[in-house]
């Protein structure tokens, strides 16, 4: 805080400083200390006041401040074969019409690409891929995500909480059904080679639904294991998806051969 000494406050402030002194040395102390109190004041006003006479703020609390998520992907309007696109906020527009409103985004490694989880300009939830310049394409779907991978080459995966696999790039957008939306499939992996999700559906069985994206192909494994309630641990190394419960571990090629 920094004293402003051409505010009116503080000279008025130390004439009734002086005052105060006048008032203690003539014997007058609750003069004085009544002088005293409306110097303090006064001095404090000084403080408070900018040499333009407006009042200071407070800087606002950082967490109270909502920045839309698009906004920190891009902050300008380009035009992009005769469609100009305006990506400075989480309300995307193009050619001045509502595309798309994020809700979410999730970028790639180099920022080069997103997906954003939202609304299209139906108020409808969808998912948008979106590039640095330009919306790409987008998908309504019925799941929200539940997990996000997206390349830098511009194709975005979204696991779905109904059981799907939401596939999208400049060409297409595909929803690859991995098992029935019913089905327990609590445990999930989704990395740059596949998506696995894993459950129990009460018979003592440990389900696996995954998708190769290499062959395009959703294939699904299972094996005996008494369920005991817990979690399913599912990873990755190499190309050999390992899938863990109970003691009991499975190891499967993303391919769907058994190992």
């Amino acid at each position: 805080m920094n004293i402003n000494f051409k505010s009116p406050f503080l000279w008025i402030g130390a004439v009734f400083l002086i005052c105060c002194v006048g008032y203690l040395s003539g014997g007058h102390i609750v003069a004085g200390i009544v002088c005293g109190l409306i110097c303090a004041g006064l001095v404090f006003l000084s403080f408070l006041v900018k040499p333009n006479g407006t009042a200071s703020q407070a800087p606002p609390d950082v967490a109270s401040v909502q920045v839309p998520e698009a906004s920190r992907f891009v902050g300008q309007t380009t035009v992009i074969d005769n469609a100009e696109w305006d990506l400075s906020s989480k309300y995307i527009t193009k050619n001045g019409k509502d595309w798309f409103d994020v809700d979410k985004y999730y970028p790639s490694a180099s920022g080069l690409y997103a997906l954003c989880d939202g609304c299209d300009s139906s108020g409808n939830f969808a998912i948008a891929l979106i590039s640095r310049s330009q919306g790409v394409r987008l998908r309504r779907t019925d799941g929200a995500p539940v997990e996000v991978y997206v390349t830098d080459d511009g194709t975005g995966y979204a696991l779905l909480d109904d059981n799907t696999l939401l596939v999208i790039d400049a060409s297409s957008a595909n929803i690859k059904k991995l098992s029935d939306e019913s089905s327990d499939r609590s445990a999930h992996l989704l990395c740059p080679v596949c998506c696995v999700i894993a459950g129990e559906d009460g018979d003592d069985k440990i389900h696996i639904d995954a998708y190769d994206y290499a062959s395009q192909r959703v294939w699904h494994k299972n094996f005996s294991a008494e369920y005991t309630g817990g979690d399913i641990i599912l990873s990755l190394s190499g190309d050999i998806v390992s899938v863990s419960y109970n003691g009991i571990t499975k190891r499967y090629r993303i391919n769907c051969e058994s190992v």
